[in-house]
């Protein structure tokens, strides 16, 4: 894995990370790439998924993007795929493990049913049609959005993670039926906009992500994911990406690495990778020193005044804005300005409302991002 050379002693139940370090850019085939799990039985390979733009096809890719396999579920239908996520057979079937494919995203709350596609993952060649399972499900409070799939690796549990709701909701996956079940709530969490999730091989860290940061609980040996979450979570390092929808442990749980689908002009879109680290200064050095260093202050003698300071590499057209938690630019700062070596200055935000936003910096050779938030004055 290419993130262990970083830390090979990164211990896998800690709590910080470090990067974002680019490992790699998702290949042209996964356009709208919304969810990504690795897999645990072939060396270095992720599952990934396109969102409701494609047809019912599992993309195998390594860890630099390339897609190397691709899997067509023939019958099956993606009327809006959103996460994967991997693990063991849910019926106990130590033999097998499974790729679990969600069809559960829903825009405006309209679906009477949602569905989840179980592909076992056997030795298929690299483009196949392969067989799969599903299970419809339907919520016990009627149709929601979500875009979040989580599978406990020891007991091979599924629940989803909601995403429209001022604070996203949890509900686990009963076992399948030959009808339609009803999914069970389990609690709220303390954030909105869920986007993707994952939990680690060894089934004691659970991520969750949004648009601007990712959560994270540290789970108990014998404590159930249901439990776990229902405690605060911790925010873990990232970097906001344009569209983030995908998040994946590394298949030796030393990292996590994000996607983001391809953003208007974009010709590529990274892989970025976070490796876990034991200590909070174990995170500060593993950082990528070559990407610009950038810092956002309130200025204390002028309200709605902020103070910006951002590093360049070398002489380069660069572009300066503020984005809101929907990706779209709020305030404009700098538009293709000419600029290198560290950079100062003063810039009024007082037209934004209060709330959480992202300060974006884009320059020939990368993208950096910063979230902040604007308190009510």
């Amino acid at each position: 894995m290419i993130l262990t050379t970083l830390l090979a002693t990164a211990v896998i139940d800690s709590m910080f990370a470090g990067g974002p370090f680019q490992v790699g850019n998702v290949d042209s085939s996964l356009h709208e790439i919304s969810g990504m799990a690795a897999s645990h039985s072939v060396p270095e390979l992720f599952w990934a998924v396109n969102d409701s733009g494609d047809g019912p096809v599992l993309y195998g890719m390594n860890t630099v993007g390339t897609v190397v396999r691709r899997w067509r579920l023939d019958g099956a239908s993606n009327v809006d795929w959103e996460d994967v996520a991997y693990g063991p057979s849910r019926s106990g079937d130590t033999s097998v493990r499974y790729v679990y494919v969600a069809d559960i995203g829903d825009n405006d709350a309209k679906r009477s049913t949602i569905r989840i596609y179980a592909v076992a993952e056997l030795p298929y060649a690299d483009t196949a049609s392969v067989r799969f399972t599903w299970q419809t499900l339907m919520y016990p409070d009627g149709p929601r959005d979500a875009e979040t799939l989580l599978c406990d690796p020891r007991t091979g549990d599924l629940f989803i993670v909601t995403k429209r709701e001022r604070r996203n909701r949890l509900y686990r996956v009963p076992m399948p039926t030959d009808g339609i079940d009803t999914l069970q709530f389990v609690t709220e969490l303390p954030f909105m906009l869920a986007t993707a999730g994952d939990v680690s091989p060894d089934g004691n860290i659970v991520v969750v992500k949004n648009y601007m940061y990712t959560y994270a609980w540290r789970r108990g040996p014998s404590e159930s994911i249901a439990d776990a979450l229902r405690r605060t979570p911790q925010t873990m390092p990232y970097m906001p990406e344009p569209q983030g929808e995908a998040i994946a442990f590394s298949s030796d749980g030393t990292s996590y690495l994000t996607a983001s689908e391809r953003n208007a002009g974009d010709a590529t879109v990274p892989i970025y990778g976070y490796p876990l680290a034991g200590t909070s200064r174990e995170a500060a050095q593993l950082r990528d020193v070559r990407r610009p260093q950038l810092s956002i202050a309130p200025l204390s003698d002028k309200q709605g005044w902020y103070a910006l300071r951002y590093t360049v590499p070398g002489e380069s057209s660069i572009q300066l804005y503020v984005r809101n938690v929907l990706g779209m630019k709020a305030r404009i700062i700098a538009d293709k300005t000419l600029e290198a070596g560290l950079q100062e200055r003063d810039v009024d935000l007082s037209m934004l409302a209060p709330g959480d936003y992202v300060l974006v910096l884009r320059t020939r050779d990368f993208y950096q991002a910063l979230p902040f938030a604007i308190m009510a004055r």
